[in-house]
């Protein structure tokens, strides 16, 4: 999961300097917002897993 959205987080920043959106930071920057806290709170809920056996 958390490599999924990490792998979408870098194709969206890998689109942002070719998107050349409007304003210094782009229109990805939007996306990539909401996918980078998103990593944080799937790592945070996986850190309340028991490990595996």
């Amino acid at each position: 999961m958390k490599l999924g959205m990490t792998v979408l987080l870098l194709a969206t920043g890998g689109i942002n300097p070719i998107d050349k959106g409007d304003g210094p930071l782009g229109r990805m920057v939007g996306l990539e917002l909401p996918l980078a806290a998103g990593i944080f709170v799937a790592a945070g809920f996986l850190t309340s897993l028991p490990p595996a056996n």
